[in-house]
């Protein structure tokens, strides 16, 4: 089974079950090659242990009904962390005014002629989002902003300031 179809049906296995218990779906994954599925949930005030133990049981067995990867497979259900990926539209705006990492495809100065030399050749930048309009980041570096497609961005998360 394709990797997308997989994540597809591990979503929609468990997007009932996460929603009636008051939770979010953040994100989910799957590793062919480990069989692995992974699940990130989250809620208001933070999600305790008890919270992935009950998504995991569940799911567990919707997914082994369900024979994905045959039945064989590993779940690991948790949090997003406090240093969360950032890949969907909604995650980015969740963080809005926040520190963020992102890695591009391509330099920033490609994209921005005007970027300073310090940074003109990177394409992992750190800065703080500022805004999103449509399909792009505004983002602060070094105390200037820049537009940035997230077409053009291949990874991004949040930075935790301690």
């Amino acid at each position: 089974m394709a990797k997308q179809s997989i994540v597809n049906q591990l979503e929609e296995l468990a997007a009932p079950f996460i929603e009636e218990h008051g939770l979010i779906l953040y994100d989910a994954e799957a590793e062919n090659s480990s069989k692995t599925l992974r699940l990130f949930i989250d809620k208001e005030n933070g999600i305790q242990l008890e919270d992935c133990e009950k998504v995991a049981r569940k799911l567990d067995e919707a997914l082994t009904e369900a024979e994905v990867y045959g039945g064989d497979f590993t779940l690991e259900v948790s949090s997003p962390g406090v240093e969360r990926k950032l890949r969907k539209k909604w995650h980015f705006e969740k963080v809005l005014g926040k520190n963020i990492e992102l890695k591009l495809f391509e330099a920033l100065g490609r994209m921005h002629e005007s970027a300073p030399k310090s940074i003109h050749r990177a394409k992992t930048l750190q800065g703080k989002l500022i805004s999103i309009e449509g399909d792009t980041l505004k983002v602060e570096i070094e105390n200037a902003s820049y537009d940035l497609p997230l077409d053009k961005v291949t990874k991004a998360h949040l930075v935790y300031d301690f």
